[in-house]
């Protein structure tokens, strides 16, 4: 009888820690992006076709970098939960600059390619086959801290209209954009 009693103490032990565990096992919070981080505001949207409420960013990093011009390209991209084995890009920021980044520098939205410039696009797919795209006009990119390889970028109410050129945008009017970049390798 003792080991029935040492059996069922074990039992209870045993469903006490695991009704303590599996709550912290389904925590419904995002993870976070892979490659970094950023947060983004959207104002001004009445006359956009933009969704102001995307699903949180998925994965962060650079893209594209060229020593000899010192031009990285960062990508922000956010994809759907997995449906039979395919991830669908919801949307995706590329955020382009010619320089190396330091702490303090400040990068010019232009069209002038040249040491200190920046461009800034950003995209929704709302639907397959669907697709909106805009275009910073002008404002500036700042890098707030460099700390080894990891660069935080922020930008304030950055104008932002249709693409022009091409086919197929559907984006309609403008809005202002804000937000931060975190790059965790942004020599990568």
């Amino acid at each position: 009888m003792t080991t029935m009693m040492q059996r069922t103490s074990a039992s209870s032990l045993a469903l006490a820690i695991l009704a303590i565990v599996v709550p912290s096992c389904t925590d419904d919070s995002e993870p976070p992006a892979v490659g970094g981080a950023a947060d983004f505001t959207f104002a001004g949207t009445s006359g956009s076709n933009l969704d102001p409420s995307p699903l949180p960013p998925t994965e962060v990093g650079v893209v594209f970098k060229d020593a000899a011009s010192h031009t990285r390209v960062i990508g922000v991209f956010a994809f759907e939960p997995e449906v039979d084995g395919f991830r669908r890009k919801a949307w995706q920021l590329a955020l382009s600059i010619v320089g190396d980044p330091v702490a303090g520098a400040t990068y010019t939205i232009g069209t002038a390619p040249g040491s200190g410039s920046a461009t800034l696009g950003y995209e929704q797919l709302p639907t397959p086959g669907s697709w909106l795209s805009w275009n910073a006009t002008a404002g500036s990119i700042s890098v707030e801290s460099v700390s080894g390889t990891t660069a935080t970028f922020s930008f304030t109410s950055i104008p932002m209209v249709p693409t022009t050129g091409g086919s197929g945008n559907e984006a309609t009017g403008n809005f202002t954009f804000s937000g931060t970049i975190t790059v965790d390798n942004v020599d990568s």
